[in-house]
C-alpha cells in the first residue's frame, strides 16, 4: 500500500533545490519522466509505488536498466522490487542520499523463471520538501548486465538475488560486477572494506548504522553481521 502516486512530468519540478530540470531521454524540457513530489502534504516516510506491466516468463536472464535522479538535501530512498507471480517481492535495487543534479544509470539482472513477473519502483519521502526522486528510460535486454554498469548499493553478507547468485557461483562468474554488488554471501571474496576504520566500526557494533554496512562489508561480515 502506498500514500501517494508517481507523477509524469516535463521540465523542472515545483520545488527549488531538488528534482531534475530536463528528462534523460531527450535532455530537454520536451521529454517526460516520472517523479515523486515531496512537498506538502507529503510526510516523512510516505511511499509512492509505480508498478510495471506484467511480463511473460523468461527462460534466460535479462538485464533491467533505468536512469534515476536523486538531488536535494532531503532525499529519502528509492527501492526497486521484483515481484514474481505467487511469490514474495524481492529487493533488487536500492539507493538513498543526495547524489547531485545528474541522471545516473542503474542495472540489475532478472533470472529466468517460469513465472510472470512485475517490477515495482518505490519512492519514499525524506524529512522535507527537497526530496524529489525521478526515474526515466526503463529497459529490458536479453543476457546479463554489462560489467561496466555497477549498482551504487553494495551488499553486506547477503544475496540480493538468491535465485541467480548460486548460478553465478556455479558458472565461475563471481568477478562479474553484478556478483560484487549483489552476491556477497555466495561470493564472499568480493566483499571488501572501503575504510581503514572498519575494524573499529565492527568491534563497536556499528555495522547496521547508516553507510557502515556498505563501507565495511568485510569487517562486518567477519563480525557476524
Amino acid at each position: 500500500m502506498d500514500n501517494f502516486d508517481w507523477v509524469r512530468h516535463r521540465g523542472q519540478t515545483g520545488s527549488t533545490g531538488t528534482g531534475p530540470n530536463v528528462d534523460h531521454t531527450t535532455n530537454s524540457v520536451r521529454g517526460a519522466y516520472m517523479y515523486i513530489e515531496s512537498s506538502s502534504p507529503r510526510l516523512l516516510g510516505h511511499k509512492a509505488i509505480l508498478v510495471s506491466p506484467k511480463y511473460k516468463p523468461i527462460d534466460n536472464a535479462e538485464c533491467a536498466t533505468f536512469w534515476y535522479h536523486m538531488y536535494g538535501a532531503d532525499i529519502g530512498r528509492l527501492n526497486v522490487y521484483l515481484q514474481r507471480e505467487n511469490s514474495n517481492k524481492t529487493l533488487v535495487y536500492t539507493q538513498t542520499q543526495d547524489l547531485g543534479n545528474v541522471w545516473r544509470k542503474a542495472a540489475f539482472n532478472i533470472s529466468g523463471s517460469n513465472a510472470p513477473y512485475q517490477v515495482m519502483f518505490e519512492g519514499i519521502r525524506g524529512k522535507d520538501y527537497k526530496g524529489d526522486i525521478s526515474i526515466d528510460d526503463w529497459e529490458l535486454t536479453p543476457g546479463l548486465c554489462a560489467t561496466d554498469i555497477a549498482p551504487f548499493r553494495l551488499c553486506a553478507n547477503t544475496d540480493l538475488d538468491p535465485q541467480l547468485c548460486p548460478v553465478i557461483v556455479a558458472t565461475g562468474q563471481c568477478s562479474h560486477t553484478f556478483a560484487k554488488t549483489h552476491c556477497c554471501r555466495s561470493c564472499p571474496l568480493q566483499c571488501v572494506d572501503k575504510s581503514t576504520r572498519c575494524g573499529l566500526i565492527a568491534q563497536g557494533g556499528l555495522c547496521k548504522i547508516g553507510k557502515f554496512p556498505d563501507q565495511c562489508c568485510k569487517s562486518c561480515k567477519m563480525a557476524g553481521y
